[in-house]
């Protein structure tokens, strides 16, 4: 098969690099900076785990660890669904319907986040443990004693409540860059507010939902505050007593990497459903907001449902802590360090937030452009088999094609546009006979 030479106008202008070569760039020595950063823990468990014994891989590969391997990827599984079942209505009736007073739902579901989850543990269990709250009001009715929280159940409580706005938070966004022409075409094709949500909506969120599952399983399997109270094994409690009870750091930096191996399989779970999750569309069609769906009698339930939701997850905890700060006053009990402990926690606070900045910044960027297309790309989006290397004309506009950004045909040495290459592939061939390029 032959094909028309390309014109000169064409060429790769003089002095630009070739698509794919290394260059040297201040954005990317940043973005390995960076990374070599947060490496540095793991690159330490490395070293420590490569001078342990026999004996400590044989302890820490037993029965065991396998226990605690359980524990840690269950609960991380619980919650992670629980999570997600929480937030997937409330973002839907926040954002898609004509709930009244949504703006108001948005701040108290995602309020919890400030809880921490050691706080709202010692909360959890001073409102419905023994000897707690909840127990005193039953007494009168003749029940004196009511089921230990501590355990599997019990961190599941605490760990669900206090992390699902994770998955809120990112839910919404996913939501609000929806096109709301697709969720008008199935209504119009005759699915009701369920059907639409559930054929439509659903499947477009997969990637939102991966990365907000992703957030609570990773803050589950680092959790310990929430696992000490409740009193349940998981690795960073296993991690933590033998930390105080033993003086050879080898063993502990065994068993970190076995909750490292399992920090790789969650990311290595949510990339893959990132990849298979992708949607996109042709034309650039408008920008618009959704027009929200009535609930008419429904609301009621709606605003049950999120009261419910607020009432367990903020003001339980948080009428226990006044009650208990109240005590306190009423006890005469001096509150010294107070205010330099608020003190520190928002320094520390707002230092942290600025490096984690700092430090994901470039690294986000340098994916970003990674990953990206450039103006004078063939593909109308990026693909598995797509990843745009390609170089804009100077002789024509940003719109015109240039070279190709295909895998087959990126790594053909040919300094043309791929139309006009013998080695482009076949899906380029075929673009090329469509638009017939002049």
């Amino acid at each position: 098969v032959s094909f028309p030479s390309a014109p000169r106008s064409w060429a790769r202008p003089a002095g630009l690099p070739l698509p794919g070569a290394p260059r040297f760039s201040p954005l990317w020595a940043a973005a390995g900076l960076a990374a070599a950063v947060a490496l540095c823990p793991l690159i330490y468990l490395a070293v420590r785990a490569a001078g342990a014994d026999a004996d400590a891989w044989r302890d820490v590969l037993g029965t065991d660890t396998l226990r605690l391997l359980g524990n840690t990827a269950g609960l991380a599984a619980a919650v992670t669904a629980a999570s997600v079942l929480i937030a997937v209505p409330i973002v839907w009736l926040t954002e898609r319907t004509d709930l009244a007073g949504a703006r108001w739902w948005r701040a108290l579901c995602v309020a919890p986040l400030a809880v921490p989850s050691y706080v709202g543990g010692l909360a959890i269990i001073a409102a419905l443990g023994p000897n707690g709250a909840l127990q005193r009001l039953l007494e009168p009715l003749g029940v004196s004693a009511i089921p230990e929280l501590y355990g599997f159940w019990g961190a599941w409580l605490v760990l669900t409540i206090f992390s699902f706005p994770y998955v809120v938070l990112v839910l919404r966004a996913g939501m609000r860059d929806m096109d709301p022409a697709l969720d008008e075409a199935a209504r119009s094709l005759g699915e009701g507010a369920w059907g639409s949500f559930r054929r439509v909506a659903l499947p477009q969120l997969r990637v939102p939902l991966a990365a907000g599952a992703l957030l609570v399983a990773l803050y589950v399997v680092s959790d310990f505050g929430a696992v000490s109270m409740m009193r349940f094994d998981t690795f960073t409690r296993a991690i933590f007593i033998r930390f105080q009870a033993s003086i050879d750091r080898s063993t502990l930096a065994v068993l970190s990497l076995v909750l490292v191996a399992l920090v790789l399989i969650v990311l290595a779970a949510e990339a893959s459903q990132r990849r298979r999750g992708r949607y996109y569309r042709l034309g650039g069609g408008a920008a618009r907001i959704a027009r929200p769906i009535a609930l008419d009698a429904r609301r009621w339930w709606a605003h049950g449902y999120l009261a419910l939701v607020v009432l367990i997850a903020l003001a339980i905890p948080l009428a226990v802590l006044a009650a208990q700060f109240a005590n306190g006053i009423g006890e005469a009990r001096t509150f010294d360090g107070l205010g330099g402990a608020v003190l520190g926690s928002l320094q520390a606070a707002a230092l942290a937030g600025a490096a984690a900045v700092l430090v994901a910044l470039p690294i986000a960027a340098a994916a970003v452009r990674r990953l990206g297309r450039s103006p004078g790309c063939w593909s109308a989006a990026p693909t598995s088999a797509t990843r745009c290397r390609g170089w804009s004309s100077p002789s024509r506009s940003s719109s015109s094609p240039s070279r190709c950004c295909c895998r087959p045909c990126r790594a053909s040495t040919s300094r043309w546009p791929c139309w006009s290459s013998p080695t482009s592939c076949s899906s380029c061939r075929r673009r090329r006979a469509r638009s017939n390029p002049p």
